[in-house]
């Protein structure tokens, strides 16, 4: 169990990596992109026949890291603070605004999204709980 937590947490926080790389200017080599799709079939096959983790819970966590992609690609159509009107008057306030929303979304997010992967990958009664009251 406890080799099953940290396979799947290091595959976890490398997505999370990824992830950062994608949205913060960075370069993602193709490379990457095999080592997750690689690295998650084995997690997958290994977690079916060794019993390591619930697939259920490998999915969930997964859907999780796609969340944020999907963030992404919404955040372009709902440019909230982009069209506003008053911070366009006071351009220094629309800069701060900008800049910290630019700090939520793509960097901070990531990390709390990270986290809780984690922590329901070594705190394993929270999913079961929440599998328990559907």
């Amino acid at each position: 169990m406890i080799l099953a937590q940290i396979l799947h947490s290091l595959f976890f926080i490398f997505v999370s990596y990824v992830l950062y790389l994608k949205y913060n200017n960075g370069v993602v080599k193709p490379s990457y992109i095999y080592s997750i799709v690689f690295c998650g079939l084995l997690l997958f096959v290994f977690n079916y026949f060794f019993k390591g983790l619930s697939n259920r819970l490998f999915l969930f966590l997964l859907m999780f890291s796609l969340s944020f992609v999907i963030l992404q690609f919404m955040k372009k159509f709902v440019n909230v603070f982009g069209n506003n009107e008053e911070l366009a008057k006071r351009k220094q306030l629309k800069v701060n605004v900008l800049s910290v929303q630019d700090f939520v979304f793509k960097k901070l997010f990531i990390g709390l999204i990270c986290f809780y992967q984690l922590l329901l990958i070594w705190v394993p009664g929270i999913f079961e709980k929440m599998m328990e009251n559907q």
